[in-house]
């Protein structure tokens, strides 16, 4: 049995409409209140133009269009939740390895070569330093971080 055409509710014969949508109902081209030109164009084997029932185009645009905006909405949400967490973790260990190179840097023996002491003159100091050396340089680093927001 062919379809009836859901706006007057007679056969369709196969050279109708289709509408486009989810519900691939069958309709009458005179049942689709379109102009003759644009109802050519439908009918054109790759024509751009594609016409919608009431019931999907409904769909389309209270049903599916809000929900690709919630969708959007909460991935966006998500990315700058993920952006904001890794921004504070990498934040948190450049700090960490920055304070560890500073200590370390801080604490271990310290080669000074004085520029106008004789070339193989070179004072090292450490624990056994005699009391009568010169006191050693001690590198000053100081570094601000600033967390971006």
């Amino acid at each position: 049995m062919a379809p009836s055409c859901p706006a007057c509710e007679e056969m369709v014969v196969s050279s109708e409409y289709m509408c486009a949508g989810f519900c691939k109902s069958t309709y009458h081209y005179k049942c689709i209140g379109l102009a003759s030109n644009l109802i050519k164009e439908l009918k054109r084997p790759k024509s751009q133009l594609v016409w919608l029932c009431h019931g999907c185009r409904d769909f389309k645009t209270k049903g599916i269009s809000p929900l690709i905006r919630e969708i959007d909405s909460r991935l966006t949400d998500i990315k700058n939740e993920l952006l904001t967490g890794l921004k504070s973790e990498i934040a948190s260990e450049i700090k960490k390895h920055l304070t560890d190179f500073i200590n370390t840097t801080a604490s271990t023996t310290t080669n000074v070569v004085f520029p106008l002491a004789d070339q193989n003159t070179r004072i090292t100091t450490d624990r056994n330093t005699p009391l009568n050396a010169p006191k050693p340089l001690r590198p000053q680093l100081r570094l601000k971080l600033y967390q971006h927001q």
